[in-house]
């Protein structure tokens, strides 16, 4: 048996080892020339005029560029080489001559990509696309922001929105720019807004499903308040007046309870209004001035002032005026 084996291998081993190789050669040439069926669905397809009687950078091809699905035959060398993975493939089809604002079919090919000869289209899905050429303008128009959502109860929207800059050129498809004199901007929400804010927005980037291009941001300024309620509160009155002075001066009218409180109406931020602290931090003022109140026997009709420096936006509902009676100081009071 050992003899036989070793005569196997080593008769004619000349002739035994360049019929290896030339089946191994073959095997080669059959692994690389077979043809095998590839799918790729990342074709990105552009558009382009390639000729027309408008300048072409006047014109857009919409949509501007689709992305199909391919499958293809070929030999394994050229397949693994093309289709084998990585980025996407991109085509470019050019139109000649095209009609302006009406949907053109468009048939999709191997050339739109570049492909070799060697490489047989199997199918596109879709087969063909339809697409339209626009003419484009460029326009100037008034920002007007966009908002969405809603304040929190109890908040309400102040001073107008401010926009800056308040206009931008954008560039479009003709019959959509022709008609408006002003472009909103992206979606800016109002929701859970407590306090005035601004913040960057960008141009909308589609009208009526056509797209529109600018380079500009803007920013707006949106100003929220609380709403305002009133309150109807007993607060002390402070007399203010030199400690010197030689006359004595008491509130009349409204008369003060019995702890020097009159009542007033104040107005501010509901939750301002609404806390419990604030009749407690809060008075009224009057200021005395001896040059001028001079003792009489006809009272002087005073308007009171209001501080509240826990409270800055809280203020008297309406003007509120008090009567005082000045009397010249007892000796030894």
């Amino acid at each position: 048996m050992v003899e036989l084996l070793k005569a196997a291998f080593v008769t004619n081993w000349r002739t035994k080892l360049t019929a290896f190789f030339l089946a191994f050669v073959i095997w080669l040439v059959v692994f690389f020339e077979v043809s095998e069926e590839y799918q790729r669905d990342d074709l990105i397809l552009r558009f382009r005029v390639a000729r027309s009687s408008i300048p072409a950078e006047n014109l857009w091809v919409l949509p501007e560029e689709v992305v199909v699905r391919g499958r293809f035959r070929c030999p394994r060398r050229i397949g693994s080489r093309l289709f084998g993975g990585g980025a996407p493939i991109k085509g470019v089809h050019r139109l000649d001559s095209p009609p302006i604002g009406v949907p053109l079919k468009v048939e999709i090919t191997a050339a739109d990509f570049g492909l070799p000869s060697d490489v047989r289209v199997v199918a596109f899905e879709p087969p063909q696309v339809e697409v339209r050429v626009v003419r484009v303008m460029k326009k100037r128009l008034r920002v007007v922001p966009r908002f969405v959502g809603s304040l929190p109860p109890g908040y309400k929207e102040g001073a107008k929105p401010s926009v800056e800059p308040t206009y931008v050129t954008v560039v479009g498809p003709a019959s959509v720019l022709e008609r408006i004199s002003s472009i909103e901007t992206e979606p800016i929400s109002l929701q859970g807004r407590r306090v005035s804010f601004s913040v960057d927005a960008a141009i909308v980037s589609r009208i009526d499903g056509l797209p529109i291009k600018c380079d500009t941001r803007v920013r707006v300024w949106v100003w929220v308040t609380e709403v305002e309620a009133e309150r109807k509160v007993l607060l002390p009155i402070a007399l203010l007046m030199p400690p010197d002075c030689d006359i004595c001066v008491r509130v009349q009218k409204p008369a003060p309870d019995e702890s020097g409180r009159i009542r007033v109406r104040l107005r501010g931020p509901k939750s301002a209004i609404e806390d419990s602290r604030l009749p407690k931090t809060a008075l009224l003022f009057l200021r005395i001035d001896p040059t001028y109140h001079k003792p009489r026997e006809v009272p002087y009709t005073e308007k009171v002032s209001l501080l509240a420096p826990n409270f800055p936006d809280v203020r008297l509902a309406e003007e509120t005026e008090v009567s005082i009676v000045v009397e010249k100081k007892e000796k030894g009071k």
